[in-house]
């Protein structure tokens, strides 16, 4: 007596967790071709049944491949983001660092401070002018002379 072989459920043990995403198109329509070879003469495979495994199996591959691509696309987002910040940085610096040699007048804690800039500290993400008589954010810088 011959016993057929149910390669359906074979295969969808085989598709489930991370193995589905090594798998590929090539892969299913072997599986495929090897049902029809192998199916029962007495109990033929219906043809929804196979144009729906097959409609099944395309939608998740799309959606796997829209998945990467959003993937992909954040990761271009962060990158760019990281660049505005270290471009933006960047400028700040080299902004800042003009001012050294340069008189400015700015308030510090209510009091009017003025000096020559000796050099450009940050601290906390926030720039400083640095002068003989003090630090002056450059939040707060009134006056460049």
């Amino acid at each position: 007596m011959v016993t057929p072989v149910n390669h359906t459920a074979a295969a969808n043990r085989t598709l489930t967790g991370s193995t589905f995403n090594k798998l590929g198109q090539d892969d299913f329509l072997k599986i495929f071709a090897a049902e029809l070879r192998n199916q029962n003469p007495t109990e033929p495979m219906n043809s929804m049944e196979s144009i729906t495994q097959l409609a099944q199996f395309s939608s998740v591959e799309q959606m796997l491949a829209i998945s990467n691509q959003f993937t992909e696309l954040k990761q271009h987002l962060e990158d760019l983001f990281d660049y505005q910040v270290n471009s933006d940085y960047s400028s700040l610096i080299l902004n800042s660092a003009a001012l050294i040699g340069k008189n400015i007048t700015g308030q510090v804690e209510g009091a009017e401070v003025s000096g020559i800039v000796e050099s450009i500290q940050v601290r906390d993400y926030v720039f400083y002018a640095v002068t003989e008589h003090g630090s002056i954010p450059l939040s707060s810088v009134n006056r460049i002379y």
